[in-house]
């Protein structure tokens, strides 16, 4: 398992794919979200995943709201339940965020 941090402009098109679709599989398949899931935020956010070859096990999204001062964590969504992997992906997210914050 390798922990990933990358941009937008960083994805390959393979990681983009492979995230879209584990969100898609959470967010609409399994939790019946409602609402659009791709919403320009991509763009500007930092995206975190847990990947084994190739495939996404956990993911979440960061961005800086600037009306708030403030860096957000978006949903964090895990292929498998109940194994820490949301958690994981948690703490090296926010250590990656904590790093990369001027001083």
């Amino acid at each position: 398992m390798n922990f990933v941090a990358k941009t937008f402009g960083e994805l390959s098109k393979e990681e983009l794919y492979e995230i879209l679709k584990a969100r898609c599989e959470i967010f609409v398949v399994e939790q019946g979200m409602r609402c659009q899931d791709m919403d320009d935020m991509d763009f500007v956010a930092g995206h975190f995943f847990l990947e084994e070859e190739g495939k996404i096990l956990a993911y979440l999204r960061a961005f800086y709201d600037q009306s708030e001062n403030a860096v957000k964590i978006g949903r964090v969504l895990s292929i498998t339940h109940k194994k820490g992997l949301g958690t994981m992906l948690l703490d090296f997210a926010i250590s990656e965020i904590k790093k990369a914050e001027p001083n």
